[in-house]
């Protein structure tokens, strides 16, 4: 664990400046996106994820395989921000849209959820029958974060042979606390609201599509992210209530069984994943987990100051992942 790492960019300290300058100063989204190959993999009946890569060069390479939070998909900035960096490393790049993102709604059954790990497992799966990828480095992004540390713990002491290291930025290892923190605390609304008004579109565009279902309405009507996942989560995967669905779906309980080398970033001011401690709690008793938990950081953000270039700003996390997916080792 390093405190010292990352240093926040003049006059960003803190969690709303981290956090807004790391949506609002990057310009991936104003770039064409990069893919070279679109898979769609089938997931379960009537639904498929997808799967982008973008190939550094010819032949064999490490590969880093990228999956985005709750309401993220393929082309949120974080997404494209770490796939240029991995591409100047040398690495081969793939991103997964889980169901439901923007662009797929018409290939999926449904909404997923925030601990349903088979989809990302379709994606390893596929990644590593690729004859380009020598080595995988599974990466995760806030709930992204969560599915990844998820699968990893299933897959314990038999991981995927090409499966070298994971790396979670923001991982959202405990539920109950982020959701009791978006929906309670009044500071947090703005980003609240702006994910409810992603699903909110979610779920219009997949009745659209598909017909209403039995939960539509209360999914519409829903003022929080605990309404929202009562009436369009819990009905459909079988929770008994939000508690039970927050419980069943962290991968915090399952963090001992991790044994594929783990690196996890966090930062201490993050309001919205107030997950640090727990993850520092679990990294002192399983040496494949190793955390660095930042003083600053925001949420997903990680803006820094790049030394080389007067007024331009350098994403930590970012070029942190690219680093261990080419180099394998959790050690900078």
């Amino acid at each position: 664990m390093s405190g010292a790492r990352f240093r926040p960019a003049p006059l960003l300290a803190g969690f709303h400046r981290q956090t807004l300058a790391g949506a609002l100063l990057r310009r991936e989204r104003l770039r064409s996106d990069p893919a070279q190959d679109e898979l769609w993999l089938p997931v379960e009946p009537g639904t498929r994820v997808r799967l982008r890569w973008t190939w550094a060069r010819a032949g064999a390479a490490p590969a880093l395989l990228l999956v985005h939070g709750m309401c993220g998909s393929s082309r949120s900035a974080y997404m494209l921000g770490t796939l240029r960096r991995a591409l100047r490393r040398g690495v081969h790049v793939a991103r997964l849209d889980l169901r439901g993102a923007r662009g797929c709604e018409a290939h999926a059954s449904w909404l997923g959820h925030a601990g349903l790990w088979r989809d990302l497992a379709a994606a390893v799966e596929s990644a590593c029958a690729e004859a380009r990828v020598e080595a995988l480095t599974v990466a995760g992004f806030s709930m992204g974060g969560n599915l990844a540390l998820k699968l990893a713990a299933h897959w314990g002491d038999a991981p995927p042979p090409r499966v070298r290291a994971v790396g979670v930025v923001s991982a959202a290892v405990r539920l109950a606390d982020c959701q009791r923190a978006l929906d309670g605390e009044r500071g947090l609304a703005p980003y609240r609201d702006g994910f409810l008004i992603q699903l909110r579109r979610f779920v219009r565009e997949h009745a659209r599509l598909h017909g209403e279902r039995p939960w539509t309405a209360a999914a519409l009507a829903a003022r929080s992210l605990r309404e929202y996942d009562a009436a369009a989560v819990c009905p459909v995967y079988g929770f008994e209530d939000p508690d039970d669905y927050y419980a069943r779906a962290s991968a915090e309980s399952r963090l001992p069984a991790l044994r594929v080398p783990t690196l996890a970033l966090h930062a201490a001011d993050d309001r919205i994943v107030p997950c640090g401690p727990l993850l520092v709690a679990a990294a002192a008793s399983n040496p494949a987990l190793r955390v660095e938990l930042e003083q600053n950081g925001g949420h997903c953000a990680f803006v820094g100051h790049d030394a080389r270039r007067r007024f331009a700003t350098r994403f930590w996390a970012e070029a942190r992942l690219a680093e261990l997916a080419a180099s394998g080792r959790l050690v900078g």
